[in-house]
């Protein structure tokens, strides 16, 4: 592998250095000379990126502008050195498969102007964490399967969890799913979830089959008064979890397909308290652990000479 310099017209679409193809021609990258680049960066002109510009490239890094809006499906697609990218402000979808298949992909920067992650979009990467900004409403079919997630966080302005979104991550074990979802595709969760909360108070839910898997132990909150709907299979190894619902509507739910599937069902007052956590500093950063399962940090307040942080 090694760099190549790779002119752009000003729309951001690549053309051939070697054959002086026409700018305005989409080419693969196996066409364009950059197939074996490790670092490209485009003009601060370019407003796009197009379908499969960079697919299967042996790229490293790469540098968007923050003039780029639009990134095409497949745009780069199985780049398996691609370790980090930041998406710029402005760009509001991440396009079908755009990271697909780039297995050495750890970190990503999403803004706060995007609005959809789009179907498999960065199905069998290597993302571990990420935190999807409180703009996002749309996770695609797909978007994360396979994936390396061990952690994610969702915002709430999300309103539809695709099909098999998250199905695979064998890495997630706890969920919080915000009050504004209103569907959930089939085998979303299908993870062995060991913690799951459903937020919604309401019963504008509506859940597909299999969408959730239980581990053995698996706790789940429910807090909508009136019964969610549901598929007669949505809950994978129900028998393995305890749900925990409202005492106004214990007996609903107990009395009620397939939510009596459940291992026990008890009223979510009753439900097991969160452990105290333990503060500590570590090299100047804040460590926060916490023995109850599925518990995240996420927010600290405190004073300091009169004035209050947050992080």
């Amino acid at each position: 592998p090694h760099a190549v310099y790779v002119r752009f017209s000003d729309e951001g679409i690549p053309y051939n250095p070697l054959t002086k193809s026409d700018p305005d021609v989409m080419l693969s990258a196996a066409r364009t000379g950059f197939i074996n680049a490790t670092t490209i960066k485009m003009p601060d002109t370019a407003t796009s990126i197009g379908r499969g510009a960079f697919e299967g490239s042996c790229l490293k890094s790469f540098i968007l502008p923050q003039s780029i809006k639009k990134i095409g499906a497949f745009a780069f697609a199985n780049c398996n050195n691609l370790e980090s990218i930041n998406i710029p402000q402005g760009v509001t979808e991440i396009s079908e498969s755009t990271f697909a298949g780039c297995s050495s992909l750890l970190s990503i920067s999403m803004p706060s102007s995007l609005q959809t992650i789009g179907a498999s979009a960065f199905a069998e990467s290597g993302l571990t964490s990420v935190t999807i900004p409180n703009s996002v409403q749309t996770i695609g079919d797909k978007a994360f399967y396979q994936s390396n997630l061990t952690s994610v966080i969702l915002p709430a302005s999300l309103r539809t969890i695709g099909k098999s979104a998250f199905q695979g991550c064998r890495g997630i074990n706890s969920v919080s799913i915000p009050g504004s979802v209103n569907a959930i595709g089939e085998n979303a969760f299908d993870v062995f979830l060991t913690n799951l909360d459903i937020n919604n108070p309401l019963a504008s839910l509506a859940v597909g089959q299999n969408a959730f898997s239980f581990a053995e132990g698996a706790v789940f909150y429910c807090r909508a008064s009136a019964l969610p709907t549901v598929e007669s299979k949505s809950f994978a190894n129900a028998r393995n979890a305890t749900l925990y619902v409202p005492s106004a509507s214990l007996a609903l739910y107990q009395s009620t397909a397939p939510w009596n599937t459940f291992k026990q069902i008890r009223n979510i007052e009753d439900g097991p308290a969160c452990a105290t956590p333990e503060i500590d500093f570590d090299y100047g950063k804040i460590v926060v652990k916490c023995e109850t399962p599925g518990a995240e940090c996420v927010r600290i307040d405190w004073k300091v000479s009169g004035s209050q942080s947050q992080r």
